[in-house]
Order: C-alpha cells, then sequence, then structure tokens
C-alpha cells in the first residue's frame, strides 16, 4: 500500500427538489474509494456499495481527495459498516422543515459522505454536523 490514497467525491444533479431547496446544481453525492468502489445512500435501496464502480459516473463532477493510507483504511472500513443501513427521508426532511436532525443508524447521501471522512479526521468543512450538509454545501468546501 502507499504512502496516500486518492477517494473522489462524485457530484450528481439528482434530485430536483434537493437542488431546488439547497440552491444548487448537485442533489446527489457518492464517494468512489480508491479500490474503484462506490459508496452511496440511494432513496430506495438505502446505503450500498458498487464494488465496481457506477456506470454513470461520466454524467458526475468529480472532485479528488488524497489521504494517507492510514486514513483511507478507516474512511473504507467505516462505510464498508453503513452497507445495508437505511435511506434517512426524515434528516433529508430537514432541509425543508430546518429543523435539527440526527440519526446515525441512517443516512442520506451527502451527511454519508461528509461523515465518512469526518470520523477519519477529515474536515471539509468547519463547525458543521453531517446531517447539516447538502450536496451542495459539501462541493463549496476548500477542500477540494
Amino acid at each position: 500500500m502507499s504512502d496516500s490514497q486518492t477517494y473522489k467525491l462524485l457530484f450528481y444533479r439528482g434530485s430536483c427538489l434537493v437542488r431546488w431547496q439547497t440552491r444548487s446544481k448537485y442533489g446527489h453525492v457518492a464517494v468512489k474509494a480508491p479500490d474503484g468502489a462506490v459508496y452511496e445512500a440511494l432513496a430506495n435501496r438505502g446505503i450500498v456499495c458498487w464494488p465496481h464502480g457506477r456506470p454513470d459516473e461520466c454524467l458526475a463532477d468529480a472532485f479528488e481527495i488524497t489521504v494517507l493510507a492510514d486514513t483511507a483504511e478507516q474512511i473504507e472500513d467505516w462505510l464498508k459498516d453503513q452497507v445495508g443501513k437505511r435511506y434517512d427521508w426524515l434528516a433529508l426532511l430537514r432541509f425543508i422543515s430546518r429543523r435539527r436532525w440526527y440519526n446515525n443508524d441512517k443516512w442520506f447521501c451527502s451527511e454519508l459522505a461528509f461523515a465518512a471522512f469526518e470520523q477519519a479526521g477529515v474536515h471539509f468543512l468547519k463547525r458543521c454536523e453531517p446531517w447539516e450538509v447538502s450536496p451542495g454545501r459539501l462541493v463549496q468546501s476548500p477542500v477540494f
């Protein structure tokens, strides 16, 4: 294993409602691991892993982040532990209601991506919790 690994955050147009509410061109985000596996929270399936990537990756805007090998291992282990968990519909509705909401047994897409890196010590946005971060807000991180 090399000293560093590169992840990609794949930003998609996704949900019209999310894009409208968050005033962003992005409505969905997925995490592509260095081995090519893609992790994401899907409304109809929950947290999934596509071991060989997504066939529509060419439609995404990809932003790279390089981390130390140890950090990459922490991120990937954490993401693997989330596979099979449910989609967090109530937290997604928070973007409409503006109410505080957090449940670490369920995730929506940008919450999953943000939390994966946050728990490994990679901070995309200071003073933000995972449940506060929409795809549009995440893409504004100075880390990219």
